[in-house]
């Protein structure tokens, strides 16, 4: 599978099929997103791995400095 910008080299995806073959090779239809969405695919199956986060996660607001959204050891 070709991702990335370089797989939109047609230079790039020649060599490749000749290597390889055509029938083995696919050019991702969005080649830029290929690599996020399989990281995404691959979080979703480690969720139910987490059960409790193991720091604070804040956001700076004007008027709070530490805005806490999710606290050390929150059970999901």
């Amino acid at each position: 599978m070709l991702v990335g910008g370089s797989s939109q080299i047609p230079l790039v995806q020649r060599k490749v099929r000749e290597a390889f073959g055509a029938e083995r090779v696919v050019v991702h239809p969005r080649p830029m997103y290929a690599v996020a969405e399989g990281a995404a695919i691959v979080a979703v199956g480690l969720v139910e791995k987490v059960g409790t986060v193991s720091r604070d996660y804040c956001i700076e607001l004007v008027d709070d400095p530490r805005h806490k959204l999710i606290k050390f050891c929150w059970v999901f």
